[in-house]
């Protein structure tokens, strides 16, 4: 049951953290939800490379770092009890780091476990992120120019690159947040 006076968006996000899932404004403006279970938002495939390969990019900026680190969880549900999920192991490591999530939508707690289970199993390591790229759209095909377009918040896209030209090649595949 809703309270009444709780605004859209509030309980939205609400909705969002409990399915472990994204909403977001679409690119043609509408509000759109995904579940944790929905893949990204559409099957384009696009490699973005330094190799000329592929669509160019420069200036990519990358994290090896905990940002997002949490080897210890804590879910509640609304009127529940706190569910506590950990990596002894990750938190030995690099400290404990916790994340808590309340009042979600759950309907009882094993779901509320299951989420902070989910949860350490994604976040307990520190994560290599690409925290932005710039790619020159003047640059590029008319065909790349509509690959890029096409894509969507949460879609999945391959980074290929070289870090200062030294090395092998690396390869990850990395999701437009």
């Amino acid at each position: 049951v809703v309270s009444e006076g709780t605004g859209a968006l509030t309980y939205l996000q609400v909705v969002e953290q409990t399915e472990a899932g994204s909403l977001f404004i679409s690119k043609d403006g509408n509000i759109t939800f995904q579940d944790s279970l929905t893949g990204p938002s559409s099957a384009t495939s696009v490699d973005l490379t330094d190799d000329g390969n592929g669509i160019p990019f420069s200036n990519i900026s990358v994290v090896y770092g905990s940002e997002l680190l949490y080897n210890r969880v804590v879910v509640t549900r609304e009127g529940g009890t706190p569910q506590t999920s950990e990596d002894t192991d990750s938190q030995a490591a690099y400290g404990i780091s916790t994340l808590n999530l309340d009042g979600l939508l759950f309907t009882n707690d094993g779901d509320s476990l299951a989420l902070a289970q989910y949860l350490v199993g994604q976040y307990s390591e520190p994560e290599y992120r690409f925290d932005s790229l710039t790619v020159q759209m003047s640059e590029l095909s008319t065909v790349q120019q509509n690959q890029l377009l096409a894509l969507e918040l949460t879609d999945q896209v391959r980074i290929k690159f070289t870090p200062n030209n030294i090395g092998s090649q690396i390869v990850k595949y990395a999701e437009i947040t």
